[in-house]
């Protein structure tokens, strides 16, 4: 953990400060709400009407089966820590996205239920130069020995705090129960400073929600706001007593308008328009840059790209009329009083809108879709469910190095483009212009319009700004000119200059990111037009090196990651069946996998492998002087130069990478490969030496002679040894001088290996991600829809991913087959509450899980069988029939072919048991 200082985080801006306290601190909003997840729509207005920035909450009520998703709120971040050994509790905290805030996980205690967040909002008052937000629930059955940790924990927090930032603000919110806990704010004070400014009652005539802060200057505005929801305690409001600036929550975007209407203008002329100036053009380059002057301004013409004022979108079932209510509550109350009658219908009120204001929503507005539009019908379902969120990550890498967004933009693309700076350029041919180019490379009308139709209307465009509605609307007049661009630059070997750029969108691999350089993912758009030539090019590529490619490599058309799952395990199965061994096995992990490629390796590799001349040729002149720029969210960098690296977004993309590590540990068998993920095991005898340090040392030296590297930080081993007498092994891995750690789960193509071949870890973790899911379905069973929905539902975001790669760990145990099954039986239940589980199957027509397993592994094995597709090691595995030893004796009508298995655990494997 990386101690926050002044050196790490952002400057704050003090450009147009006059005087001491020109600016107001963020208002913030303290809450026990006694289970968030009923009421985070009302949260979401309430903070909204009210324009608060910073929301903490005590008595979260959630657990690891609620995903972020679920709690969110527009426009912020959230932090939570919710309570881990028993029901209830819990603290979260939300932040607005503009405001700058770090997690100080270091300064968590796990017998203390807090959060601590270092803030540095972009406007403060100047004599303040960071605050320190924490939020407390102390539980009412805390004694004097909870007492005395409390206050030690939040005095060497905040004097850690202070001793870093001495002009730092402090606000230590929280329920802290002192009726009955006797938690003490006067011996708080004096042993932090810190005062506690809540003077209003938070529950019946009691204060038990406080705010302790160490401002002495500072005035604040404490108010009483109504219960959210059903909760037994007030929010409490809490403002400076500045003006505050107002808020615009408006953005400038810039649009065109796609209506039907500009299209069929659009279409009336295109559809007229004389290409054949395109056609003449001889040279690929200009060709498409003609083409594309010719549609852009077609376009500009039709639906120009126009700047448009765009509101950050409430969620659409909080109608005008709920706001008004819950802003007629909250004045209610502060006229009237909670005992009023007027209050008393107005909370009424709110809390029955809200309960029914989701399914309004979808009878009203989303029921009508599924039929009419049926994508747009899944977003809106999945937006009601909580199953998707947008959350804003950008302000949290800003700093004084990337004050703004362009800066930050600027540095990233400077980053990568960096990590091949060093590396060769690869020049074009310019001594080849002879090549025999075959005809089975060039691509007919009907080949590109069948792409073009299938195109996906949903998917952004790319440098070139042409959207794919208009592609695919117009694939028959578009469809000629395409293939000519794409014949004549298959025919010369170029591939035009136009098409070689890339628009980078970082991706947030954590959240929230706290460093560009390891926590955001690169993901390139590139132009449609350029995607379709890819796609071509790639069949061709295909035909020529499938059967070349490593038999291992399971990132291929017709292998999967189930396979190369169920052919690792099977090696390490059959070596343990045996006895007298052990398996030791390197998962390896490369640095930067697509963005540090030498291009020059990718030729020299095609070269090897014999590809035709005239495939080379074109995909040297593909990755040759290609630029790129990043993209956050509306600011763009500058166009940059790249020598290496395969933009993470392009159809050639993994074909290429496979290609680039296809000789990787060639030489050793026990291996799988998929893409950039190497597993290299080993069966070690027992009392012999292993060999693996030695392996990882020669893949060590492999990928530094192509310019790539090993992550020492993210290979791991895994030793899986049943011997009753196990000496563990001495020569331990070193990469680049750095141990490689030794771990006893791994998680492997998304499923989670143990190193006792159980699968109660990935049981576990399945059940986790479908608990969250679960929830899902209450809401959206709430807002109305049908069972017949509610069974698509489930089976497309619930029981997909219980199922992913069954095949490989269907050998469970009974127990955990049923701790499975139970995710099914809880989703029924909601669905169809009256319902024995096996009438709600007959019912939905669905299938028990534990069937469905089993039909897979059969359907699995059966087309392994029957492949005809590029070399498959798994198929040699399921010609040979295993079956138990159930005597000692050699029979001479057993077939040669057959195998015997000696332990339960091969014998219920998949490629044992369904290997009929």
């Amino acid at each position: 953990m990386v101690t926050p200082t002044l050196a790490n985080t952002p400057t704050i801006s003090t450009s147009y400060v006059a005087r001491d306290n020109n600016f107001p601190l963020p208002t913030l909003l303290v809450a026990n709400v006694r289970s968030i997840i009923n009421k985070i729509d009302e949260l979401e207005v309430v903070a909204q009407i009210n324009q608060v920035e910073v929301i903490c909450i005590t008595e979260s009520w959630l657990n690891t089966s609620v995903v972020d998703s679920m709690i969110s709120l527009s426009n912020f971040i959230q932090f939570r820590n919710d309570r881990t050994y028993s029901c209830g509790g819990g603290v979260s905290i939300y932040i607005k996205e503009e405001i700058y805030c770090r997690r100080l996980e270091h300064f968590e205690d796990s017998a203390i239920e807090s959060l601590w967040l270092l803030l540095r909002p972009k406007r403060l008052p100047r004599s303040i130069s960071a605050l320190l937000l924490a939020v407390i629930y102390h539980t009412t059955s805390s004694g004097a020995n909870e007492n005395f940790e409390l206050y030690n924990h939040i005095q060497r927090n905040v004097e850690s705090f202070l001793s870093l930032h001495p002009d730092g603000l402090v606000f230590v919110t929280g329920d802290f129960n002192p009726v009955s806990t006797l938690f003490d704010e006067k011996r708080l004070k004096r042993l932090s400073g810190l005062t506690q400014i809540i003077n209003v009652p938070t529950r019946h005539n009691a204060i038990l929600d406080w705010c302790l802060t160490n401002a002495k200057k500072v005035v604040f505005d404490v108010s009483q706001l109504p219960p959210i929801g059903s909760s037994d305690h007030n929010a409490i409001l809490i403002k400076s007593h500045k003006d505050r600036l107002e808020n615009s929550c408006n953005k400038r975007v810039c649009k065109r308008d796609l209506r039907d209407s500009s299209i069929r203008h659009f279409g009336q002329t295109i559809t007229s328009t004389d290409w054949t100036e395109i056609f003449e053009i001889p040279d690929p380059n200009m060709k498409y840059r003609r083409f594309n002057e010719v549609v852009s301004a077609m376009m500009d013409c039709f639906f120009p790209n126009k700047p448009t004022s765009v509101r950050e979108s409430d969620k659409p079932w909080m109608t005008s009329s709920l706001k008004s209510s819950i802003s007629k509550r909250q004045k209610s109350l502060h006229k009237y009083g909670r005992n009023s009658q007027a209050y008393r219908f107005w909370r009424n009120r709110v809390q029955r809108d809200v309960k029914v204001a989701r399914r309004k929503y979808y009878a009203n507005s989303v029921q009508k879709l599924k039929s009419a539009n049926p994508s747009r019908w899944w977003k809106e379902v999945k937006s009601i469910g909580g199953l998707s969120s947008r959350e804003s990550w950008v302000h949290q890498l800003l700093s004084e190095v990337n004050p703004t967004c362009e800066d930050l933009a600027e540095s990233y693309n400077g980053y990568l483009v960096g990590l091949t700076s060093h590396f060769k350029p690869l020049l074009e041919c310019t001594d080849d212009q002879e090549t025999e180019v075959p005809n089975h490379l060039l691509v007919n009308i009907g080949q590109v319009y069948s792409v073009l139709r299938r195109l996906k209307t949903t998917k952004s465009p790319g440098p070139d700004d042409i959207p794919n509605r208009i592609l695919k609307t117009f694939a028959f007049e578009f469809a000629p000119i395409i293939m000519d661009i794409y014949n004549t630059s298959v025919l010369q070997g170029v591939f035009p200059d136009q098409l070689k750029r890339s628009i980078v969108v970082p991706i947030p691999k954590v959240s929230p990111p706290q460093t560009i350089e390891d926590d955001l993912r690169p993901i390139s758009l590139t132009a449609q037009v350029s995607k379709v030539m890819e796609g071509f090019m790639l069949q061709s590529l295909m035909s020529e090196v499938g059967l070349k490619l490593d038999p291992k490599q399971f990132a291929l058309p017709g292998k999967s990651t189930t396979q190369a799952l169920v052919y690792l395990l099977h090696l390490i199965h059959a070596a343990l069946d045996q006895g007298h061994c052990s398996v030791r096995i390197l998962f390896s992990d490369f640095k930067k996998g697509f963005d540090l490629v030498d291009h020059n390796v990718i030729i020299d590799e095609l070269l090897k492998l014999q590809v035709s001349p005239a495939i080379i040729r074109w995909i040297k002149s593909f990755l040759t002087s290609r630029e790129q720029c990043v993209k956050i969210g509306p600011s763009f960098s500058s166009w940059k130069p790249v020598n290496g690296g395969l933009p993470q977004g392009i159809k050639l993309g993994p074909l290429l990478f496979a290609i680039l590590v296809n000789s990787l540990l060639q030489d050793w068998n026990g291996r799988i490969k998929f893409v950039d993920d190497a597993t290299a095991l080993e069966i070690v005898p027992r009392c012999s030496p292993s060999l693996l340090p030695i392996l990882v040392n020669d893949v060590s030296q492999y990928a530094s002679s192509r310019g790539m590297k090993l992550n020492s930080k993210k290979c791991k081993e895994m030793t899986i040894s049943f011997l009753q007498y196990h000496l563990p092994l001495d020569n331990a891995i070193y990469i680049n001088g750095l141990p490689v750690q030794s771990v006893s789960s791994f998680k492997l193509l998304g499923v989670l290996l143990r190193e006792d071949l159980s699968w109660c870890d990935h049981v576990d973790y399945v059940i986790k991600k479908a608990n969250s899911r679960l929830y899902a379905l209450r809401k959206l069973k709430k807002a109305g829809l049908s069972d017949k929905d509610l069974v698509t539902i489930y089976s497309s975001f619930i029981r997909s991913r219980i199922e992913y790669a069954s095949p490989a760990w269907s050998s469970l145990t009974q127990g955990q087959s049923d701790l499975i099954e139970s995710i099914q039986r809880r989703a029924l239940r909601i669905l169809l509450p009256e319902m024995s589980y096996q009438n709600a199957l007959n019912y939905t027509g669905l299938k028990k899980l534990s069937t469905r397993r089993h039909n897979f592994c059969e359907q699995f094995i059966r087309k392994l069988k029957l492949d005809n597709g590029p070399i498959n090691p798994l198929k040699d595995v399921v010609a040979t029939r295993i079956h138990p030893n159930t005597h000692n004796y050699n029979l001479r009508s057993e077939s040669s072919w057959s195998l015997q298995t000696n332990t339960e655990r091969f014998q219920n494997f998949i490629t044992v048991k369904y290997n009929y």
